[in-house]
């Protein structure tokens, strides 16, 4: 039994996975849904992006002093927006959850920044290029 069903004359376009290669180990952590609040990481539909770059402590890279702990492994649905636009109220009353992340991996740019909409800015490419582990080609 499906545990949502979506109509599928929508035109929900599949995003390419931006990931080059394999994936090298993986860890959870923990998000708490609010951070991402008017992001480009996070789509209409409510699901942060495959390969959204997140800090050790699951927070969102915004400062050029951040460093990327790894890249999200696969789109993951943290608020359930119902067809209505996402608010902050919507994402306060979501819990905190675990998503995995991967700290070893190589991103296409290009299909990243095709999937946000928009290029990475200057804190989200220092960030990576100090993580030493993800590498953007």
């Amino acid at each position: 039994m499906p545990v949502r069903i979506r109509d599928g004359t929508q035109g929900v376009q599949t995003p390419v996975t931006p990931f080059v290669g394999p994936i090298d180990h993986t860890q959870p952590v923990e998000i708490d849904p609010s951070d991402f609040f008017g992001s480009d990481w996070l789509d209409a539909r409510g699901y942060l992006k495959q390969g959204t770059p997140l800090q050790a402590d699951g927070t969102p890279v915004s400062d050029v002093d951040q460093v990327v702990a790894g890249c999200l492994v696969e789109a993951t649905q943290i608020v359930f927006p119902e067809g209505a636009a996402i608010t902050q109220t919507m994402l306060d009353a979501e819990a905190d959850r675990p998503v995995i992340i991967t700290p070893i991996c190589q991103l296409n740019q290009d299909v990243l920044e095709d999937s946000l909409g928009r290029a990475l800015n200057a804190n989200e490419l220092a960030a990576i290029a100090a993580s030493k582990a993800v590498f953007l080609i």
